[in-house]
């Protein structure tokens, strides 16, 4: 008996139905790969599609589980960089909280602030895989169009407390020229030069941050603003500056005011 073939479009129908299932997404993609290896190509393309990590960048140092589990992504991600290639959508959303465990019943944790932390060398090299993906040196640029940085569950990050390997790795990131969607949110002294190159591509552009006390003014090339092609298809841009107005001759209101004929939500 010869064995059933699925056209390979009723298989990628299959596994985007199994993707569509947010709470177990990623374990039954895993578990579609490994049926044959029609189905291995579409569920592990939808697998990296999308990589979001919320993480305490304090509290879950190397030795936690949480750590081991990032750590595992960027191994992957460097034994196979195709993997690398099908990410379309990358997010850290990062704190430095230091967690206190309950007084009663429990112990406390045993602290060890000399181990190294998730945004030293794991993140760092995570962003620079996925940078060095999208330059397609191989023939095939990668696909990243959304890229996210900042805090969350109402915290900060602090953008001088990252390491400077972290930072320089993230402005790798951040020249991929196939952003459509950049996102800089909850952050705290972020750099007054915000250097996102040439983005023609880009639609959407998010800062909510909080300037340095010293200085309230972000600014770009002149040149490159004025000529209208850095944001040429900019449609929407929300700057919430978190301790107050921005002030008009800063960054947002002249990427405004370039890219009035395509802009559709202004946020401020």
């Amino acid at each position: 008996m010869l064995p059933i073939t699925l056209p390979q479009e009723l298989i990628d129908l299959i596994v985007d139905e199994v993707a569509s299932d947010r709470s177990e997404r990623v374990d039954t993609l895993k578990t579609c790969s490994l049926v044959s290896k029609s189905f291995s190509q579409p569920a592990r393309t939808r697998i990296f599609s999308n990589i979001t990590i919320e993480y305490n960048i304090i509290y879950e140092r190397r030795g936690t589980k949480k750590f081991d589990r990032v750590e595992a992504l960027w191994n992957t991600l460097q034994r196979d960089p195709r993997l690398a290639r099908k990410v379309c959508a990358f997010e850290l959303n990062l704190v430095e909280v230091i967690r206190f465990p309950r007084l009663i019943g429990t112990d406390y944790w045993d602290w060890d602030l000399s181990k190294e932390r998730i945004d030293q060398v794991v993140l760092p090299g995570i962003m620079d895989t996925l940078a060095e993906a999208q330059r397609g040196h191989t023939g095939y640029r990668g696909r990243l169009h959304t890229l996210g940085l900042g805090g969350y569950d109402l915290f900060l990050l602090d953008w001088n407390r990252l390491p400077s390997k972290f930072q320089q790795s993230w402005w790798a990131l951040c020249a991929a020229s196939t952003l459509k969607y950049l996102r800089v949110g909850r952050m705290r002294d972020f750099p007054l030069t915000l250097d996102i190159g040439m983005k023609p591509l880009l639609r959407r552009l998010e800062l909510v941050v909080e300037l340095p006390s010293s200085s309230t003014t972000m600014t770009l090339p002149y040149a490159q603003l004025a000529s209208g092609e850095g944001f040429a298809s900019l449609e929407e841009l929300e700057c919430v500056h978190l301790l107050g107005w921005w002030p008009p001759d800063d960054i947002c209101t002249i990427i405004a005011m370039t890219c009035a004929s395509t802009l559709r939500t202004l946020k401020m």
